[in-house]
């Protein structure tokens, strides 16, 4: 499914909002079975700049990181967009 930029950027906000810095590290960390940064780099970027989390994170991980905030708040994201739209 496509989302636009305005989605796919409230996705994100969501996303840094509602899931803690620990647990999105976490979760790419797991993804990449710890083939990627290091899990406390992770933990601290995207705790201190999870409003430019995307390009602050590695591309692969950065990639990543977008999809498992598209995967939890994508479709939330489209109806806010819709319904402020």
């Amino acid at each position: 499914m496509e989302f636009t930029p305005i989605e796919v950027a409230v996705a994100l906000a969501l996303y840094a909002y509602n899931v803690n810095a620990h647990t999105r590290a976490r979760k790419l960390y797991e993804h990449f079975q710890g083939d990627c940064e290091d899990l406390n780099v992770m933990v601290d970027t995207l705790a201190y700049t999870s409003h430019v989390a995307a390009t602050a994170l590695p591309m692969p991980t950065a990639k990543v990181y977008v999809q498992h905030a598209l995967d939890m708040y994508g479709e939330e994201a489209r109806a806010r967009v819709a319904a402020n739209g």
